[in-house]
């Protein structure tokens, strides 16, 4: 039996999460599901310790030596190497590629690079990440690999067909494109006057006339909102980690199709014409017309929606994940 330790950002409560879990209130029993690698890990089973999120990093208490360790993110993986004796530590590389890639560097990532250097394997979300962690991480950097990303095919379920048409998007990460978004959204209220628009953001910018501001949603108003959508709309900016992939990938497992900006590697989670439609970065105008092509092609947005649950049943899920993740950390072992 592996022992494994799985550490988590430190904003994530999970022992709360767990219990909203339990609530039907949010997806997965941990978050990202990495509860799920007991089941796959070994021919046997793996004990996971979901480590607390706010560990006392001056802690100076010797701890047990366990097989794996593993941090979903880079920032966790500097408290990982203060704190763990495992064996093998892998890591997730998201946010320090695209703040590298825009010459903008925070001084922790000062830290972050040797520490990187120092686990036995790492991952990304993105094919577009790998040869960049790659040159960032210079020569004889740990093995770098795809990691797939997947949501819970469980919590996110379609619902009825839609009837009235509703355009809905999301987000407030530092990629979103809300100038772009405001933009598309006032050619389509211009257009069809009878489409509602709902977009859940803390942007500050000017809301345009037609279009409804909501506040953060828990998850389970988010899932309304996602199957009451005819579409899912996002704008992001130029990034490497794929900004608005959750998003992406939750409308397709409620069977609602996603229009969105074709950033590097967001083809490998949003099949052009087969799943959603993928538009140009900063171009409102093509982001509105594929918006308007699914209000006005019924079947189009059904036929779309449905090929995109079939793609998050058969592969963009966290049981998938796991399983993936688990493989890597076979091959790490």
């Amino acid at each position: 039996m592996r022992d494994v330790e799985v550490y988590y950002p430190t904003h994530l409560d999970t022992k709360g999460w767990e219990l909203q879990n339990a609530q039907g209130l949010v997806p997965d029993k941990w978050p990202y599901g990495l509860n799920q690698l007991a089941g796959h890990l070994s021919a046997t089973s793996a004990r996971l310790s979901n480590l607390a999120a706010r560990a006392n990093l001056s802690s100076t208490r010797r701890k047990k030596v366990v097989d794996v360790a593993l941090a979903w993110e880079e920032d966790t993986a500097l408290r990982m190497l203060l704190h763990s004796k495992a064996k093998v530590k892998l890591a997730g590389v998201i946010w320090a590629t695209d703040r590298f890639a825009s010459h903008k560097p925070k001084a922790k990532d000062q830290i972050i690079r040797p520490a990187l250097r120092r686990l036995d394997r790492l991952w990304v979300l993105s094919p577009a990440q790998v040869p960049f962690v790659k040159s960032w991480l210079g020569p004889n950097h740990p093995p770098i690999e795809l990691l797939t990303f997947g949501v819970d095919k469980d919590f996110f379920q379609p619902a009825e067909p839609v009837r009235s048409p509703l355009l809905f998007s999301l987000g407030s990460d530092r990629d979103r494109d809300m100038k772009t978004l405001f933009s598309a959204f006032e050619i389509i209220a211009s257009a069809r006057p009878d489409v509602a628009l709902v977009v859940q953001t803390s942007s500050q910018l000017p809301t345009p006339v037609g279009v409804t501001k909501i506040p953060r949603v828990g998850h389970k108003d988010l899932r309304s909102l996602y199957q009451s959508a005819t579409a899912v709309v996002i704008a992001t900016g130029t990034n490497l980690h794929v900004s608005g992939m959750t998003a992406a990938l939750e409308s397709m497992a409620c069977g609602r199709p996603v229009v969105i900006t074709e950033t590097a590697g967001m083809g490998h989670y949003v099949d052009h014409n087969e799943t959603g439609l993928l538009t140009p970065v900063e171009d409102a105008a093509s982001l509105a017309s594929a918006a308007l092509r699914l209000t006005d092609d019924a079947s189009l947005a059904n036929q779309l929606g449905a090929a995109g649950r079939t793609a998050v049943e058969e592969r963009y899920n966290t049981r998938e994940m796991a399983f993936s993740l688990s493989e890597m950390i076979e091959r790490t072992l």
